[in-house]
């Protein structure tokens, strides 16, 4: 995966939980999409040392 890819994957977890976050109003979903969002920007992270060294 590159920078380009991982970037674009943290976009799209971050506007599609937003989306399903208005039309889902459960904890539960919230919650997982908190997750979702956390596990995106960490490999966003680590891809981008990677492409660094």
């Amino acid at each position: 995966m590159n920078l380009k890819t991982a970037n674009n994957l943290v976009l799209m977890t971050i506007v599609g939980s937003i989306l399903l976050s208005m039309v889902i109003e459960a904890l539960w979903f919230k919650i997982f999409a908190s997750v979702m969002i956390t596990i995106a920007m960490i490999n966003y992270y680590i891809v981008m040392k990677k492409e660094k060294q």
